[in-house]
């Protein structure tokens, strides 16, 4: 499988897929090759603007996701051509979804919208995605390939990078009053994944799919929800005329668009069941996370000026396991609005559900301004940095970084559980952290694991 625009959404997909799915990403800048390679994805250098460098795309791949946008000025999408061009130079791909955006039908009128209805597109950025939905069908038909498009509204999720309305609202920008406001449409990135998937294994030749969710929100009523959410005010309403003089051209397009998109292809034809139907469950998913996706506890806001206790486990057993942990001990003090306030003594225990020599294991406490989210994404950044690669579970690891406790925050999402779910099964994990924060540590916990080999280094 080829990924073409191999982003936040490109990586959600490669992480739904089984192993034996060889995962190929189109990508431009080289420092993101290794990267790529900890998460078991092939890095294929090229550009969408450099049609040269995409000769070797031809015949790689028997599926493809092209998720690459246009270019943010001209007009059409040359992007899209050279790509196709590429692919159709040997054997053609069986399969291909492309993801367009749901601003192809331009303004509605608040009207519900099928695939059937005419394109109409109000902005120079949809008539560029409309161009380009054009070439991929163009494309289905004459080499055979069953190409798909999706039709996206706006992409959500706490653990994407500005995934949420959190910041607009800090900001106060205003929404529209409700004798102006639009009904706009939403979709999961998890989701969006996951319709990317159902489109390229289960979709129609040449078939479009409006990828959005179960809501019947107007902009404003979204706003709202996501402000009762994270315990913020919510945002003024001003007239359509006031947000013609105030707001940027770029926020007011969408605002001049109202339009509510039906789903029914999407799961009667690709048969697919939306993990998260509204915005509410979606923004909730994690479960203190997105409250947390800046740091709120208990309903407060944690910035830097209200740091919140984190507990991290750290173990390796490849390469100098010792020496790794204290790099990343190390490594762990000098994290962005964090302090390393406590460390354990290493400890070197015996794997449990894993594989290879001892462990060399450590529990670190920290006082972060971090989010859980951008904690966790620092971490793994920490373990891709020390060549951490995972080719099956419970592999053998030159560093594992585990979140164990972020203050007393419980989520239960897929990202990110806490506190973590073998917190209490793992005496490598417990003795280290009674040793540090013993209030955490009950001693019936340190009971159950008292069979488990651990021990203590000087």
């Amino acid at each position: 499988m080829l990924i073409a625009g191999y982003g936040d959404i490109g990586q959600r997909i490669a992480r739904l897929l089984p192993p034996r799915v060889r995962v190929l990403a189109l990508v431009r800048e080289a420092g993101r090759t290794v990267a790529l390679r900890a998460q078991g994805v092939q890095p294929l250098a090229g550009d969408l603007d450099d049609a040269a460098s995409l000769r070797r795309l031809a015949g790689i791949a028997t599926h493809v996701i092209h998720l690459a946008p246009p270019p943010a000025e001209g007009v059409g999408d040359p992007r899209t051509a050279a790509l196709l061009r590429a692919l159709a130079c040997r054997s053609a791909p069986r399969a291909l979804v492309y993801g367009s955006t749901s601003g192809v039908y331009g303004d509605c009128g608040g009207a519900w919208v099928t695939e059937t209805r005419a394109l109409n597109p109000g902005t120079p950025r949809a008539r560029r995605r409309a161009q380009a939905e054009a070439r991929v069908r163009a494309f289905g038909r004459m080499t055979g390939t069953r190409a798909g498009i999706l039709r996206i509204p706006g992409i959500y999720a706490p653990d994407r990078p500005g995934g949420t309305p959190r910041e607009r609202l800090l900001r106060g920008t205003p929404a529209l009053a409700p004798a102006d406001d639009v009904f706009t449409s939403h979709i999961h990135a998890d989701d969006l994944a996951r319709a990317c998937l159902a489109a390229l294994w289960r979709g129609k030749p040449q078939r479009v799919a409006n990828a959005s969710d179960d809501s019947v929100l107007k902009m404003g009523e979204y706003f709202d929800l996501a402000a009762d959410l994270y315990g913020l005010p919510h945002p003024p309403r001003i007239p359509l005329a006031q947000a013609r003089e105030q707001l940027p051209s770029a926020l007011l397009s969408f605002m001049n668009e109202s339009r509510r998109l039906d789903n029914t292809r999407l799961k009667r034809e690709l048969r697919l069941r939306l993990r998260y139907p509204t915005p509410h469950g979606g923004l909730r998913s994690w479960a203190g996370e997105d409250l947390l996706a800046d740091g709120a506890v208990d309903g407060k806001t944690a910035s830097a000026s209200v740091p919140v206790v984190a507990y991290v486990g750290l173990g390796a057993n490849l390469g100098d396991a010792e020496r790794a942990v204290r790099q990343a001990l190390d490594d762990l003090a000098r994290l962005p609005g964090t302090q390393l306030t406590a460390r354990s003594s290493l400890w070197r225990s015996a794997p449990v559900d894993a594989a290879g020599p001892d462990f060399i294991n450590a529990v670190a406490e920290l006082r972060t301004a971090l989010s859980a989210c951008e904690l966790l994404r620092a971490l793994q950044r920490l373990e891709h940095a020390a060549g951490r690669q995972r080719p099956y579970r419970y592999a053998p690891r030159t560093l594992d970084l585990d979140l164990l406790l972020y203050g007393d925050v419980r989520s239960d999402s897929p990202q990110l559980q806490l506190p973590h779910p073998r917190l209490t099964k793992r005496a490598f994990v417990l003795r280290p952290l009674a040793e540090i924060a013993p209030q955490r540590v009950s001693p019936a916990a340190l009971d159950a694991v008292a069979a488990q080999r651990v021990e203590r280094l000087a």
